[in-house]
């Protein structure tokens, strides 16, 4: 308990003891998590997920960060991994044809985060730094561009959800990250679910999963990491 597996980009965290660290600095007991699955705790403690059984949280920043609830619980994977979304591939065409980890194109978060949302939105319009209040702004303007950069960011937010549903067929995805706070955010998902999914329930072998926003918001994952250092001090 306390090592930190992987930092991600952060390469020096790899296997390093962060929570050690951490309490000989502060005086107390520290327990470490990843923000993902700390989002994930904190829905299914008190928000969003603590009515269901399964479920998932996509926390929608710079990546996509995730958290997977499996009976009532955040489910850690094999080797503390499970639900880092960001990295789900996309692009197999890409992987085949030789576009390694370095390429986030194959990957999820080049479709769905905030950060390629709107990045895509400012390529579009010439907008060297374009961000959140700027792209919802221009959607409530009734700009085109935007309504299309978000039509496609549900489509590929539905697709995505459609295929983390044939492995582990979840009652309730929650929605998170800063974008979360405008409900468009789910609307939209939620639009792209049931034009992915109607037609075809009585031919799908899993059930198509509830659509809704992050009780917690973007603080989702402060809650959280207090849920998991109650849990692990028997609080």
């Amino acid at each position: 308990m306390g090592i930190a597996h992987t930092g991600g980009s952060f390469t020096w965290v790899h296997n390093y003891p962060a929570a050690e660290k951490y309490g000989e600095v502060f005086g107390k007991p520290c327990t470490i998590a990843n923000d993902g699955k700390c989002a994930a705790s904190a829905e299914n403690w008190i928000g969003a997920l603590s009515d269901v059984n399964s479920g998932a949280v996509l926390v929608l920043g710079t990546g996509v960060g995730g958290g997977i609830v499996i009976n009532n619980e955040v489910w850690m994977g094999a080797t503390g991994g499970a639900g880092e979304l960001s990295a789900f591939i996309t692009d197999h065409e890409g992987v085949k044809n030789g576009l390694g980890w370095g390429n986030i194109g194959i990957m999820w978060a080049a479709h769905i985060s905030a950060g390629s949302i709107t990045g895509k939105y400012g390529a579009l319009k010439g907008i060297e730094k374009a961000d959140g209040i700027m792209l919802f702004d221009a959607y409530e303007a009734g700009d085109p561009i935007v309504r299309d950069v978000l039509k496609t960011f549900g489509e590929e937010a539905a697709a995505g959800i459609c295929s983390l549903q044939s492995v582990l067929d979840l009652e309730r995805y929650a929605i998170g990250g800063g974008i979360s706070a405008r409900p468009e955010t789910t609307q939209i998902i939620k639009d792209a679910m049931d034009a992915l999914f109607d037609p075809y329930l009585d031919f799908l072998p899993y059930g198509k999963p509830e659509i809704v926003t992050c009780k917690f918001g973007n603080e989702a994952n402060l809650i959280g990491a207090l849920a998991f250092h109650l849990k692990r001090i028997g609080a």
